[in-house]
């Protein structure tokens, strides 16, 4: 289902009162922080993100292919670590049964 013009405004004009809101308790929204998980791109300005890549606090939210995508991240992650490790101090370099 697509989101409709008087949707996508509705859903803008509340993101605006919770901002509004917060700052009258001075609570401020960091933009560059957020995330709106949608299936249509809205721009609030933030970060738009579909559901099928949408993260939240590290762990995936939908599907399978979500759970690919964040392990593959965190391999690559514990492998550059491994690589950097290597830097800091000689032979620091983990053997696989080490790692797992």
């Amino acid at each position: 289902m697509r989101l409709s013009g008087r949707d996508i405004d509705s859903i803008k004009s509340k993101f605006n009162l919770i901002k509004q809101r917060g700052a009258e308790q001075n609570l401020i929204i960091n933009e560059r922080d957020c995330e709106l998980i949608t299936k249509d791109g809205i721009d609030l300005g933030v970060i738009s993100v579909t559901c099928e890549n949408a993260i939240l606090l590290g762990a995936p939210v939908s599907s399978e292919s979500s759970v690919t995508a964040v392990l593959t991240s965190k391999l690559q992650e514990l492998e550059r670590l491994e690589k950097n490790c290597t830097y800091l101090t000689p032979g620091c370099v983990l053997s696989d049964e080490e790692l797992f």
